[in-house]
């Protein structure tokens, strides 16, 4: 949608963004971990998305015993 549709697509007047009306970002992430975001944030936020989450929830069960792969 975002290539094909003009309503979808960055302004094309000089000025930077998208029209909200149409387009809202998801500019802070509050779930997940920032190596999970790092690409997303790369070819769809443009670097602006943040990384909220909690480093001690986010990383709770990262040493869990029954993980199948650590």
């Amino acid at each position: 949608l975002m290539k094909q549709n003009a309503l979808y697509q960055k302004s094309q007047d000089g000025q930077s963004g998208y029209d909200t009306r149409f387009v809202t970002k998801l500019l802070r992430n509050y779930r997940s971990h920032p190596a999970i975001l790092k690409i997303p944030n790369e070819l769809f936020y443009e670097n602006e998305l943040q990384v909220f989450a909690n480093q001690m929830e986010r990383e709770a069960f990262c040493h869990w015993e029954h993980l199948p792969k650590k």
